[in-house]
């Protein structure tokens, strides 16, 4: 996928599972429908989403317009993988062995990103300090 539109893809999917669960919780807690699965379960997977499949992608995104580095290609199915991973982890069973590995992966690729960061937000500090 061309430039930033992976990380647009992975939140615009992302977003379309983070309203699904959503909805569903929603129905649940107003006694229209049970749950499909344990609530809390649910409502782990859905906010786990929203950061690991919407925020940021959209800030990778947000990045690669800037010119800074972001995920590449191969990192972003990796990432897109272990945030499905996750979610369906987090509403089958909670902080279960599944979901903490995929948790895991997302955190190794957070943080490949915020390294390759370390000279820009070097410069934005030392910026900031002498002002």
């Amino acid at each position: 996928m061309a430039g930033g539109l992976r990380f647009v893809a992975l939140a615009v999917g992302s977003l379309a599972l983070q309203v699904t669960l959503g909805l569903h919780l929603r129905a649940v807690m107003a006694g229209e429908m049970a749950p499909w699965g344990h609530v809390g379960n649910l409502r782990r997977a859905h906010s786990h989403l929203g950061y690991y499949g919407i925020l940021f992608p959209l800030a990778w995104w947000a990045w690669s317009r800037a010119s800074r580095p972001a995920p590449g290609p191969r990192a972003m199915v990796l990432y897109a993988t272990a945030t499905l991973a996750g979610t369906l982890g987090f509403a089958d069973a909670g902080y279960s062995g599944v979901a903490i590995a995929a948790s895991t992966v997302v955190l190794g690729v957070w943080l490949t990103g915020a390294w390759g960061l370390r000279g820009t937000l070097r410069g934005i500090l030392s910026r900031h300090h002498h002002s």
